[in-house]
């Protein structure tokens, strides 16, 4: 009797808390990044008659996302929405339909199973690009992923990219790891500059690369030896120049407008922005930039037991970090071991 009543008790005082837990939380967040997450798109955890309401809501999501886009930077000649890298292959200018292509698409690839993980017990590799011209506090950002990398025996065959001149290119790194005879378990790439609007990043003399032909240089076909494997690429840079925080020492941005280019088609994908579109990237000129500083205490306080997304979703609810936003084509859960190892 005294059992039951202490279970009693135990069930009244749980529920009396999570409602009130409940009462101050964005239930709408929670369940747009529920179906952004490739493992719970399915909606299992909510009723059925709400998993359409979450789609809907998602689809108004984007579109009112598109329209602040063009009503702040002129729209350049057949601009394309891209959910996840799942661009659509219409060169329809309603932006609306494309949101709702983008969507269908995405719902419509296979869910990761929590048990289907990436095999890491081979060689992992990385590289590192880092602009500290007119940069301060970059130096710590070298430092910072250079501990991560030896923490979690990234090799990195070629030298580090420091303040490079004119256009930024890896396709040496890229080549070095189609003639590994090694087998690859996972591709790190940072790249850390200023940034311009529309997918560009820079050298230390302001000559841009195009993010894309980056990816593109690690895709399925260039880079065979990453076939099925995961790319990380984290890049800390702005994107824009709208702030969303007052504070601000510095940032990583300039302006420019060019044609935005889609990513070509690749699979195994993790880019982690560290800004939002549109908006500028904050760096601290003693302590680095924010997204780097925020990795390092989150990468400290959970290690690598946590699947990718989840620890940079907690990355970006740091505070004074600026959301991230992030681009998955991830087929499995990516830890950074394996159950064979």
């Amino acid at each position: 009797m005294l059992a039951e009543k202490h279970v009693v008790h135990f069930k009244n005082t749980f529920t009396a808390d999570f409602t009130k837990r409940k009462e101050g939380t964005n239930v709408q967040f929670l369940k747009i990044a529920t179906a952004l997450d490739p493992r719970f798109k399915n909606l299992k955890c909510l009723p059925k008659s709400e998993r359409n309401e979450v789609w809907s809501l998602l689809s108004e999501v984007l579109k009112e996302q598109q329209s602040k886009v063009e009503t702040t930077e002129p729209k350049p000649p057949k601009k394309k929405i891209n959910l996840l890298l799942l661009a659509s292959d219409s060169d329809d200018e309603n932006e609306h339909a494309s949101v709702c292509s983008a969507l269908d698409r995405y719902r419509a690839e296979p869910i990761i199973s929590m048990d289907d993980k990436y095999d890491m017990s081979k060689t992992r590799v990385a590289f590192m690009m880092c602009v500290t011209t007119r940069r301060r506090g970059a130096e710590k950002d070298i430092e910072i992923m250079n501990k991560w990398f030896d923490k979690y025996q990234f090799e990195t065959p070629s030298e580090q990219c420091i303040d490079p001149n004119g256009q930024v290119t890896l396709e040496k790194f890229r080549d070095q790891i189609n003639q590994s005879k090694d087998e690859i378990s996972c591709c790190l790439i940072a790249l850390m500059s200023h940034g311009r609007s529309h997918g560009l990043i820079q050298g230390k003399d302001g000559d841009t690369v195009d993010l894309d032909d980056i990816f593109a240089l690690f895709n399925n076909i260039q880079c065979p030896k990453l076939q099925e494997k995961p790319k990380i690429f984290i890049i800390q840079a702005c994107r824009g120049g709208e702030q969303d925080i007052k504070q601000c020492l510095e940032a990583d941005c300039t302006y420019n407008l060019i044609a935005i280019r889609r990513l070509p088609t690749a699979s195994d994908y993790y880019i982690v922005y560290s800004t939002q579109k549109g908006y500028i990237s904050l760096r601290n000129t003693e302590k680095g930039s924010r997204m780097i500083e925020a990795m390092d205490e989150v990468f400290s306080e959970q290690g690598m037991k946590w699947h990718i997304g989840d620890l940079f979703t907690k990355v970006s609810m740091q505070q004074n970090c600026i959301k991230s936003m992030f681009k998955v084509t991830l087929r499995k859960m990516l830890l950074e071991k394996s159950e064979s190892q």
